[in-house]
């Protein structure tokens, strides 16, 4: 089953819509591990557009570097992918993430700084509930959002 071609997001916190933050866009699989990959920072609008492409890439880089944990994203995709943004807790993991596979791993330029102004937005923000909105372009494809609590 082939990947969307296109996954629109907008983040909410607390129903408004929230810029500089970050998604984990989940691959379910039939075989070894899903793929949990972070796309981010959202617009001004709280929005954030992946392409297919953008998935393939990631979790490509995924498979390289854990090769034996994981299948082909498309091979064995289930047909469903879910979408949740980052919260304090996951933003602090993926830092650490960082911190421990930077020297082995390509990330964005500034990926470190946008996790952590992502972080701080969220401690100032005084929001309880981050939700997502998503629309994507695949109509044989299911993508769901969860909420999560900041």
């Amino acid at each position: 089953m082939k990947l969307p071609e296109r996954i629109y997001i907008r983040i909410l916190a607390d129903g408004r819509p929230v810029a500089g933050m970050f998604a984990l866009v989940t691959i379910r699989t039939t075989r070894k591990n899903e793929f949990g990959l972070g796309f981010g920072p959202t617009d001004e609008n709280g929005g954030l557009v992946i392409s297919r492409e953008d998935l393939l890439r990631e979790a490509e880089k995924e498979r390289r570097l854990f090769i034996t944990d994981y299948g082909h994203p498309e091979d064995d995709f289930t047909g469903e992918i879910v979408v949740r943004a980052l919260n304090r807790d996951a933003l602090q993991r993926a830092i650490a993430a960082y911190d421990a596979f930077q020297k082995v791993t390509p990330y964005p330029a500034r990926y470190a700084e946008q996790i952590q102004e992502a972080r701080a937005a969220l401690e100032q923000s005084g929001a309880s509930e981050l939700s997502v909105e998503v629309k994507h372009k695949n109509g044989d494809v299911r993508v769901r959002a969860e909420p999560s609590q900041v």
